[in-house]
């Protein structure tokens, strides 16, 4: 007699190391993102765009600091531009434990910070 065995997973993680906001690395995954970084590091906005296309859960881990929103345009959901939008499984944790990231949306005008769509987990 067999028993099966739960489906178990690891989420794919990402760590963001610059507070610049900018898309300029490879956001295909997270794979091709820590690969090829581009611009500054990589960015809040480049770690979410990269794990809304990775399939599965995926991990974003923020350093402690300030991280201001300065893409400015609304209604587009794909976080090219405006808050960022999370379609999948997404973690956004700081790395420090008892120290907070701090995600600032006010140079967004009438955005918000993060915008979960619907269609996410």
């Amino acid at each position: 007699m067999s028993e099966q065995l739960e489906d178990r997973r690891l989420l794919a993680a990402i760590t963001v190391d610059t507070t610049t906001d900018e898309v300029g690395g490879d956001t295909s995954s997270i794979t091709n993102l820590i690969a090829a970084p581009g611009g500054t590091g990589i960015s809040l906005r480049e770690a979410v765009i990269a794990a809304n296309n990775t399939a599965g859960g995926d991990a974003i881990n923020l350093p402690p600091g300030l991280y201001a929103l300065t893409i400015n345009e609304i209604d587009e959901n794909n976080s090219a531009t405006g808050d960022l939008d999370i379609r999948d499984e997404t973690i956004i944790q700081s790395t420090v434990v008892g120290v907070n990231a701090t995600i600032d949306a006010s140079g967004l005008g009438n955005d918000r910070a993060i915008h979960k769509n619907s269609t996410s987990a």
